[in-house]
């Protein structure tokens, strides 16, 4: 095993350490009296649903990979997407994206185009997302005054670490900008910059662009909010959709395993600001977990059914990692 693996999975385990410290600090026998079998009929439909929103995204990354002149169906971009997303759950690193990639190139594909179109559409995923939590970083705001209480009057040290913090930044930029890495990554983004402007979309697909992102993200966000009323949170929509953004963009951060730990940590502190125990916050992040999980089952059903065929590809994907 490299380094870099080793360093990578050593990060991880900071989310699991923060779980454990957290399990500590609660009452773990309540959570179980706050559990009851009612929850069952809810996951399983937030499952189901789930499964609906991955259907929106394979719909998107068809098109981008028909804009890219790589025509495929429907449902291979399906299927490969469920496959994909069940790698991106059991594997370390960007298996399931690699995994599309180099699937369209066994099919004869142009690789480049092929690691474009999954890259692409991850990126309309993170701008969407950034989108959302700079509002909601607003409504946070206006309704809580989280600024104020990060930068309080009587304490300069935040005001100090973020002083440090851009001096960093800036000090690093006069650092790294003419090693050799950072040209070849400039060098990069010059061919993603290419192959962006290469792309060949009319206004109505780049309108259902949009509109399947939409659905898709309405729908995944939407899931948080629906098993919190299950589980009998009392937090209002835009709370819980504001904290849901903020997970998503906290488990972005490769220093945790399936989120877990940073979903936690994250819940509980926005479930605080509405006087809600962290024992509802480590409830749902479970469900959430569970219902994440049970969403990957059926590209793992696909996995197992062509498993000699994906493994092959998955080596090839691993070997140029």
């Amino acid at each position: 095993m490299s380094t870099k693996r080793i360093f990578s999975i050593l990060i991880k385990c900071f989310g699991i350490l923060l779980f454990i410290i957290i399990l500590n600090k609660i009452d773990v026998s309540s959570l179980f009296k706050l559990l009851n079998k009612d929850i069952i009929a809810p996951l399983l439909i937030t499952i189901a649903l789930l499964i609906v929103s991955y259907l929106f995204k394979a719909l998107r990354w068809n098109l981008l990979c028909k804009a890219y002149d790589i025509p495929i169906s429907i449902v291979f971009s399906f299927r490969v997407f469920l496959v994909g997303t069940f790698l991106g759950f059991t594997t370390p690193g960007r298996m399931g994206e690699l995994f599309r990639a180099y699937y369209l190139k066994e099919q004869g594909h142009s690789l480049s185009k092929s690691i474009f179109s999954v890259v692409l559409d991850r990126l309309i995923d993170l701008c969407f997302l950034m989108v959302f939590v700079i509002i909601s970083i607003v409504f946070l705001e206006l309704k809580y005054g989280i600024i104020n209480q990060v930068f309080k009057i009587d304490s300069y040290l935040p005001l100090i670490l973020l002083t440090i913090g851009v001096a960093g930044l800036i000090a690093g930029w006069f650092f790294i900008k003419n090693m050799s890495w950072f040209l070849e990554f400039k060098e990069k983004l010059k061919e993603y910059r290419h192959a962006f402007l290469s792309l060949d979309l009319n206004t109505a697909d780049k309108l259902l662009l949009i509109i399947y992102t939409l659905i898709g993200l309405f729908i995944g966000y939407g899931l948080f909010y629906y098993l919190a009323v299950c589980l009998n949170i009392n937090i209002g929509f835009f709370d819980i959709l504001a904290c849901a953004f903020f997970v998503s963009m906290i488990q972005l951060l490769p220093i945790s395993i399936l989120g877990i730990g940073t979903r936690d940590i994250t819940l509980i502190y926005f479930f605080h600001l509405n006087s809600i125990g962290a024992e509802w916050a480590v409830l749902l992040s479970a469900v959430l977990l569970i219902a994440n999980v049970g969403a990957t089952l059926p590209g793992m059903f696909v996995f197992i059914a062509h498993k000699a065929k994906y493994t092959n590809i998955i080596d090839k994907g691993s070997k140029t990692e």
